[in-house]
Parts: C-alpha cells; sequence; structure tokens
C-alpha cells in the first residue's frame, strides 16, 4: 500500500473544513497532528495556507511541500488496527513523543514492539531485536529515541505504531505475532495484514527456491 485512496483525501479535507468552520485557525510555521504525523502550516505567496510533512530520511526533521505520506501512514494504521478488530482501540502517538529501542534494533531483520502506558512525552513503545544472548534488562542495551528516529531506519514498525496500550507485536520472515494483554489477536479473513502475509510468505518461497 504505498498509493493514497480518495476517500482519505476526502477525510482530510472534511476533516480540515470541519477544524476552520469550529473557529480552529492555522497559523504559519504552526505544527498540526494528523494520525501519528506532524505537519507544518506553510503561508504560500497568495495568502494561502498548505501543509509540509517530514521527509523521513534523516533526524532532525526537514519538511517537505506533501502530505502523501502523512495519508498513506494513516492508512496503513487504520488497516493494521482494522484487520485485528481494534479499529476503535487506536491510539495514536505523535512523531515527536519518544520509544525505548535496543541498541541491536538498527540491523536486525526480525524485531519485536510492546506499547506501555503512554506518559507525556514517551509514546509507550518498546522496540527490540529478538536476539536471545541481548539482554534489554542492561541499561547498556537501551537507549531512548523520539519515533520519527526509529521509522527513519525502520520504516516497517510504522503500520502498527497505532496499536493500543497492551498490544505485542513480533516481526519475522514471512511472520507475525501480534498479542493484546497477553491474548493472542486473530486476522480477520481478506484482511490487510492477512494479505500482507500472504505475499511476504510468497516472496520468501520464492527467494529460497
Amino acid at each position: 500500500m504505498d498509493s493514497v485512496v480518495t476517500p482519505d483525501i476526502d477525510w482530510l479535507e472534511c476533516f480540515l473544513t470541519r477544524e476552520i468552520v469550529s473557529g480552529t485557525r492555522y497559523k504559519p510555521t504552526e505544527l498540526i497532528q494528523i494520525g501519528w504525523m506532524i505537519l507544518k502550516v506553510r503561508d504560500n505567496e497568495d495568502g494561502s495556507l498548505s501543509f509540509l510533512e517530514p521527509d523521513f530520511q534523516v533526524a532532525p526533521i526537514e519538511f517537505v511541500d506533501s502530505i502523501t505520506q502523512t495519508l498513506v501512514q494513516l492508512r496503513l494504521q487504520k488497516s493494521v488496527a482494522e484487520s485485528v478488530g481494534l479499529e476503535n482501540s487506536m491510539t495514536f502517538p505523535s512523531l515527536l513523543q519518544s520509544c525505548l529501542t535496543c541498541t541491536n534494533l538498527n540491523d536486525r531483520a526480525e524485531f519485536m514492539m510492546e506499547r506501555f502506558e503512554p506518559a507525556g512525552t514517551d509514546s509507550g513503545w518498546y522496540l527490540g531485536c529478538n536476539e536471545p544472548g541481548h539482554d534489554h534488562n542492561d541499561v547498556a542495551s537501551l537507549c531512548r529515541k523520539s519515533l520519527y528516529e526509529v521509522a527513519c531506519y525502520r520504516p516497517d514498525c510504522i503500520p502498527f505504531l497505532a496499536l493500543p496500550r497492551g498490544s505485542f507485536v513480533g516481526v519475522g520472515p514471512g511472520e507475525l505475532t501480534l498479542r493484546l494483554e497477553g491474548r493472542p489477536l486473530l486476522l480477520k479473513d481478506k484482511s490487510f495484514l492477512e494479505k500482507y502475509l500472504l505475499r511476504a510468505r510468497q516472496r520468501r518461497r520464492a527467494r529460497t527456491g
């Protein structure tokens, strides 16, 4: 899923219209949150306003003239939640919030995510490797980063970031484990995640022959 669908464009237009009608006034350089994404308001030469989004290339954030990734990532996160019946429990963090990660996360194909109670600038997310010998109880094996910084080098975590507190995600080659408060989450038939897993397994079989 790498393109914007019309209903999401319509939704954003309706959302912004409702905000303006209710009295919201956007100011140049102001930051606003859509889903987990942060947009910057830009004042155009003709007096109109538009939005800039992060380029997801490197930290600190560089804003570019686009809202494509905002809508694509919002759709991804909604589709993941809908796949396991959690669409009404979504809890969007902000990409400016922090998360705890292990120091081996960068170069591991397999990884896990677990969300604890968000608090203040802490999103509640922990992201780590699945390496048995890497002691995640050792503070030397852990670091705190912004969600944006982690997403720049691990974009495969982005679809799961709106899952609620108590969520666990385990990602491996052609495999996916999802739990909520310790209970397995089953994928709905023909859901986005079910199709995603099928494609991932087909690609893996093709590579291994």
